[in-house]
């Protein structure tokens, strides 16, 4: 049996969601990829509260989950002993990930 995380988000998770939207807007005029994008993040973040612990620690306490089709990645934290999965950030592939350090 798998132990079951109570996933929480950072308040600036739906705003790097939002972000990566805009881009797939601006890049080519209609929300469809944008959606697509939505759609896929939301499918792969759910997963976490069953598979948080299967990814490895990348840096600091963080671990991040690829999106599929998508080069970016959610930033997250395991708390093992409150059953808690802590969303910190979703980034390009490519940002540093000390964009979001100043996150309080």
């Amino acid at each position: 049996m798998t132990d079951e995380y109570e996933v929480l988000y950072h308040p600036d998770f739906y705003l790097d969601i939002h972000e990566a939207q805009d881009f797939y807007f601006r890049r080519t005029r209609s929300s469809i990829l944008g959606d697509r994008f939505f759609k896929t993040v939301e499918e792969t973040v759910a997963t976490l509260s069953h598979t948080a612990l299967h990814y490895q620690v990348r840096y600091d306490n963080i671990r991040f989950l690829l999106i599929p089709g998508f080069p970016y990645a959610i930033h997250y934290s395991v708390d093992e002993k409150n059953k808690a999965v802590y969303v910190e950030a979703l980034l390009h592939t490519h940002d540093d990930p000390n964009k979001w350090g100043n996150r309080s």
